[in-house]
């Protein structure tokens, strides 16, 4: 009645809407419990009666979705979504992603550079530069006719078999053909002095084959590579040592093209 609205709650009793917000002084006080003398009672650049009828957010809370930005800045400036802390449902807030990031809110992956953008934040990529979505793939540098010792490519004592610590330079090896379709190889075996020449030119072929069946397995054509098997006849090193003899333990890339 007139006397509330002027003892109490000092609204204009002429007037049914005394902050001109679009919500009737009685809704205001009643439904709503925003401020009817207030048009934006939360500060949130939103009129009360926008808030309650067009964008449906909280009209009392500035930062309906708690993502960090004003309802009235995600309504009007970056047309995000005011009721969805992460409009673009990379899981990364609305308010990080403009405030902290840089990035896009109403995109998953910003750069277009193929990982959305939480996922660069995590791995520690920038979610603003494409180039770097992707790590490039390591190559060998290899020149026609330059063997290259695969450093860590490592085999058991009279063994074949490749050791899963082999990965890592065998994946350059085969980066480096992937990247380079027309080249063509061969994968030399050497070993040590110990032990029968026969058997160590028949050990260091098995090993030098078994890389090449590795990058066959990968996708090589087996046509781009040759295995041959050295055994102990191009030393490197001392084989009076351990560490000369570990050194002439070896498996090389030989550009032939």
């Amino acid at each position: 009645n007139d006397r509330d609205e002027i003892m109490t709650h000092k609204t204009n009793p002429n007037k049914s809407d005394s902050d001109s917000d679009g919500l009737a002084d009685g809704a205001e006080l009643n439904t709503h419990k925003t401020d009817a003398l207030k048009a934006d009672t939360d500060g949130d650049g939103l009129s009360d009666g926008d808030e309650v009828n067009s964008t449906k957010t909280n009209a009392t809370m500035a930062d309906t979705d708690g993502d960090g930005l004003k309802d009235g800045d995600e309504v009007k400036s970056y047309k995000t979504d005011a009721l969805k802390a992460d409009s673009d449902n990379d899981t990364l807030k609305d308010g990080d992603e403009i405030v902290k990031h840089k990035t896009n809110p109403l995109k998953a992956d910003t750069d277009d550079g193929s990982v959305d953008d939480a996922t660069e934040v995590r791995n520690g990529t920038n979610p603003v530069l494409a180039e770097d979505d992707v790590p490039k793939k390591e190559v060998l540098k290899v020149e026609a006719g330059a063997p290259i010792v695969l450093e860590g490519v490592v085999f058991k004592t009279g063994k074949s078999d490749l050791s899963p610590e082999s990965e890592s330079i065998l994946m350059k090896a085969f980066n480096t053909l992937e990247a380079y379709p027309q080249m063509a190889v061969e994968i030399h075996g050497h070993t040590d002095n110990r032990g029968s020449k026969a058997l160590n030119t028949k050990l260091s072929l098995a090993r030098a084959e078994a890389v090449k069946a590795w990058l066959v397995n990968k996708g090589i054509a087996a046509s781009r590579i040759t295995a041959r098997g050295i055994g102990p006849d191009k030393p490197i090193a001392s084989n009076d040592t351990e560490a000369g003899r570990q050194q002439n333990r070896r498996i090389e890339f030989f550009r032939l093209n």
